[in-house]
């Protein structure tokens, strides 16, 4: 008999690491009665799309925990700094990966149900991506119903 947590393949972990300049989306831009998404944000993320297909990603399907880092190049304006505490914000990069992955990493990005990220100086720029079942990440015995 097979229960909702186990499964007879075990899904392996998946991550990569893009070598490319973090893009935070751009919001949506309204002209002429429509509303479209800046060339921008169309352009990075179909590059980030491809770049990940390109490294033969699995397709999840279930709930996910997805941690996300993102590399960025420390301004000389900022050697006093330690973190990158300015603009664009985390979350904006995080829109534009999530909604590039969907359909290449996972149906939706509304699978996600745990998320991590970070932006942080480093020697060069790129986004680390790892992408894992939940039940990897917190196992079947600290998961609880409340009836």
């Amino acid at each position: 008999m097979q229960t909702e947590f186990q499964t007879e393949k075990k899904v392996t972990n998946w991550d990569c690491f893009l070598n490319v300049v973090p893009v935070a989306k751009g919001r949506p831009r309204h002209g002429n009665g429509f509303t479209y998404t800046p060339a921008k944000t169309r352009s990075a993320e179909r590059m980030i799309s491809q770049l990940v297909q390109s490294k033969q990603p699995h397709y999840f399907e279930g709930p996910i925990a997805i941690t996300i880092v993102f590399h960025l190049i420390k301004p000389k304006s900022a050697r006093k700094r330690m973190w990158p505490n300015v603009m664009p914000d985390i979350d904006n990069y995080e829109k534009l990966v999530l909604d590039a992955l969907n359909g290449v990493c996972y149906k939706d990005d509304s699978q996600i149900v745990m998320k991590y990220s970070e932006k942080k100086y480093s020697e060069k720029t790129g986004i680390y991506i790892k992408i894992r079942p939940v039940l990897d990440v917190i196992g079947p015995a600290c998961i609880c119903s409340h009836g």
